[in-house]
């Protein structure tokens, strides 16, 4: 599926995986110390360590990795 923008590449990532029973959501952070770094994760109101993040120095990059990481893991 071509992507050609963030808003697109956003669209393709499930609005929400399930594991071990538990419902996850995607959020989308911008993170500043010294360097922007964009952390993009699976978030639960009831389990704060998600089981399936990336980080990468752009949003563009972390949607990319994470529809890797979710192939990977059956979970597309």
């Amino acid at each position: 599926i071509p992507c050609w923008s963030l808003a697109a590449l956003l669209d393709i990532i499930p609005k929400e995986v399930k594991i071990k029973g538990q419902k996850y959501a995607p959020c989308l952070f911008p993170i500043t110390d010294s360097n922007w770094l964009y952390k993009l994760w699976y978030n639960s109101n009831e389990i704060i360590e998600s089981p399936i993040s990336v980080w990468c120095d752009n949003p563009v990059d972390a949607g990319y990795e994470m529809i890797i990481k979710l192939h990977k893991l059956n979970l597309l």
